[in-house]
């Protein structure tokens, strides 16, 4: 049986891609608290990357920006992310999705403070539910 699609409302789409915009404009921060909150909730990770993670907090925003202003066509959401390394969870080492999504929450909450409301966080995590699924 295949799975229904997690798609995002217009409201809920408008909402990501207007609060990205402000997370793009603190990018340097957010990459780096993305990485230390990361690490806060699972220290075990820190092994796997390098001493420098300029390249892969680069790689996550980067990501994170295609994934945002994508299309909602879930074969190319998949693609895309696969040409950049993010891939389906794997018992063998991958970073846990459910870890990245509570990092990135977290990020994004921080990075935009006040304007982090209810609506918008229900938005974020409707998003990450739909990146998910395209994996």
């Amino acid at each position: 049986m295949e799975k229904a699609p997690v798609l995002l409302s217009a409201r809920q789409r408008a909402l990501v891609r207007r609060t990205f915009g402000s997370l793009a404009r603190c990018q340097g921060e957010a990459e780096i608290l993305y990485f230390d909150k990361l690490f806060e909730l699972d220290p075990s990770l820190r092994p796997f990357f390098p001493a420098s993670l300029s390249a892969h907090q680069h790689k996550i925003m980067h990501a994170l920006a295609r994934a945002v202003h994508s299309p909602d066509d879930p074969d190319a959401l998949r693609q895309f992310l696969a040409s950049t390394g993010v891939q389906p969870p794997d018992p063998k080492g991958c970073v846990p999705l459910v870890l990245c999504e509570q990092a990135l929450l977290w990020t994004i909450a921080r990075c935009l403070g006040a304007a982090y409301t209810p609506d918008v966080g229900a938005a974020w995590e409707t998003f990450f539910r739909q990146v998910k699924a395209a994996l």
